[in-house]
């Protein structure tokens, strides 16, 4: 699309070029601003005190940031406050839904541990019986979840 343009010469630059194409121009400019300022120091000296003199009044007598009203950085505060909350409430659904996913993994892998075994003891049979009861219990919530 473009290409670079490679230069011999080292000792051109975009300066250069600058000022070898505007030197009239800026010489003109130059003798011009010389030519003021030696024809009118004492009133060019005046003029600036008083320049200063009235900004630092100004400054100082004028308050320069009005304040506005105070309704709309209320609303986009109450706007942002409701963004905060649903990024929360998005983050917090999120942890919980990986814990969610560990746990069920977690008992799964029991389970199927406990099912491989010859004989199941009094606890495994109570494990077995909770954990489906919770396996189940998470098959609802995300069923419930997915209606929404």
């Amino acid at each position: 699309m473009f290409r670079k343009t490679h230069f011999k010469d080292e000792g051109r630059s975009v300066v250069h070029e600058i000022k070898k194409e505007f030197s009239g121009t800026f010489s003109k400019a130059e003798t011009r601003a010389v030519n003021l300022l030696n024809s009118y120091p004492i009133g060019i000296f005046i003029s600036m005190v008083v320049v200063i003199i009235v900004s630092s009044i100004v400054s100082f007598v004028f308050n320069p940031f009005e304040s506005g009203p105070e309704q709309p950085g209320s609303f986009f505060y109450e706007d942002v406050k409701d963004v905060k909350n649903e990024v929360s409430g998005e983050v917090s659904t999120l942890l919980n839904f990986s814990d969610r996913i560990s746990r069920m993994s977690l008992l799964r892998s029991e389970i199927e541990r406990i099912i491989q075994q010859q004989q199941i003891t009094a606890e495994d049979s109570v494990f077995l019986e909770n954990a489906i009861q919770e396996l189940e219990y998470f098959n609802n919530q995300n069923k419930l979840i997915y209606e929404d």
